[in-house]
């Protein structure tokens, strides 16, 4: 018994010992990291023996915010390219940092030179009981039968999980952002002072139109097709700048009303994951801000992963427009380049055995001739996700996220650079991307590119 009481006190030693390391290590690296401050010598040692414990928890408990990376082959870190001449010091990052359990933040960042113009505190404590909240709530419909059955598992159960998707800086330092997933928009003011948040459901991308209004994938569990065939409807949702709803439509009763829901959706294979059966995935919705050969203001292009589909859409008469699948493959994230093409991240995955078909793309659709261009092949690969920005000068910023690296390309998609952002609990790792949105400083000003 002596025995067994002495091996128990040596455990709980080792394991208080363990986490005191853990503690001054996080403390320690974040009063380095974060507020610039000499920790000393025994700060340094212990930000070094904090790698250890964090590999354990990361065993045990999978984080969505780290990326293992290879540092290798001239991949720099955010703000440590100061030495290229081929990388513009005007180009800013808005993206989310994960800190620890109780913090995360949204800097806009120069990638160049590290230069940190705006920072605002997300409030991973609100954010996380609201997803309780509805988390609680599908299940309860799930119950009624109203949306599908497993929805709630998208609900993240720990701030550890939870990513800041696609913030969107505005012109008076607010910030409008959502948790990855399913999850309530968020506009906070310069302060991180909280000013409003949504009523319904929201996803994947957020966009401005010409009047600000607010563009987001959203939510329909309330559709009565898509509850008695059991899939998960995705709807478009617009707000205003105080948060009220000034359209919503789900992609159902588009897809109806335009008389091909049988031909587009139910004649077609659905894709099913641990959330059950998700026909559309509707992963952006880009809105026309000017008027194009093709379209004109007041549309919107809306990207279907599920379906390799984009299609064009005008709200106001409640027409699509145009639409067409592949030949690329579920895809991301469309730009509008001119008044007659538009680009976007071709993921290139296979829906068959959903494997990357060698690596993803760029890809360009233009209008005038119906021809589709792939370019920058064997550069990068993101299975489920990623993003691409056409640069002034013409260059392009890829994400690619499910590697947590951005790659900058010129004109005709040739690698130049490519760098990542580092995970603040342990640097050797990489920040897993939010989404983000790139700015140019103009003066004092930023510009949204």
């Amino acid at each position: 018994m002596d025995k067994l009481i002495k091996g128990l006190r040596i455990v709980l030693i080792g394991f208080f010992a363990l986490w005191v390391v853990v503690w001054f290590s996080i403390r320690a690296f974040k009063l380095k990291e974060i507020e610039g401050k000499d920790i000393g010598l025994l700060g340094s040692l212990v930000t070094g023996l904090h790698e250890t414990p964090y590999l354990i928890k990361k065993y045990f408990k999978r984080s969505l915010q780290a990326v293992e990376i290879d540092k290798k082959d001239n991949l720099f870190e955010i703000g440590k390219l100061s030495h290229l001449d081929n990388v513009s010091d005007s180009i800013y990052i808005l993206h989310n940092k994960y800190i620890d359990e109780n913090t995360a933040n949204v800097l806009l960042q120069n990638i160049k030179t590290g230069d940190i113009a705006f920072s605002w505190t997300i409030p991973l404590d609100m954010v996380m009981s609201d997803l309780d909240l509805i988390r609680e709530d599908l299940t309860k419909k799930s119950l009624e039968g109203l949306g599908p059955k497993k929805l709630n598992v998208l609900i993240p159960k720990s701030p550890d999980n939870i990513i800041i998707r696609h913030p969107l800086f505005l012109k008076d330092g607010s910030l409008i952002f959502k948790p990855q997933y399913l999850g309530y928009i968020y506009k906070i003011d310069k302060n991180s002072k909280l000013l409003w948040k949504s009523k319904k459901l929201a996803h994947h991308s957020v966009e401005l139109d010409e009047n600000e209004n607010i563009w987001t994938c959203s939510m329909d569990v309330l559709n009565e097709t898509s509850n008695k065939l059991d899939y998960r409807d995705d709807a478009v949702l617009c707000l205003d700048q105080n948060g009220n709803e000034k359209y919503f439509m789900s992609l159902t009763e588009i897809f109806q009303e335009n008389d091909i829901f049988k031909k587009v959706i139910e004649a077609t294979p659905v894709h099913k994951n641990e959330a059950g059966s998700d026909p559309y995935h509707l992963n952006d919705i880009q809105p026309v801000k000017v008027n194009g050969t093709y379209w004109k203001k007041g549309d919107i292009f809306i990207s279907l992963r599920h379906k390799s589909l984009i299609a064009l859409y005008r709200p106001e008469s409640d027409k699509i427009i145009w639409l067409q699948q592949g030949p690329w493959s579920m895809q991301h994230d469309v730009n509008i380049e001119n008044d007659s093409v538009i680009s976007f991240f071709n993921n290139n995955v296979s829906f068959i055995n959903n494997k990357i078909n060698t690596t993803s793309k760029l890809s360009k659709y233009n209008f005038k001739n119906n021809s589709v261009k792939f370019f920058a092949d064997n550069i990068f690969s993101s299975k489920t996700e990623g993003r691409q920005t056409r640069l002034p000068n013409g260059d392009i910023l890829v994400e690619s996220t499910n590697e947590a690296i951005y790659y900058l390309l010129d004109t005709i998609g040739i690698f130049k650079s490519k760098f990542y952002v580092s995970f603040i609990p342990d640097p050797k790792y990489a920040q897993y991307p939010g989404w983000a949105r790139v700015y140019l400083k103009e003066g004092k000003k930023f510009r949204e590119q």
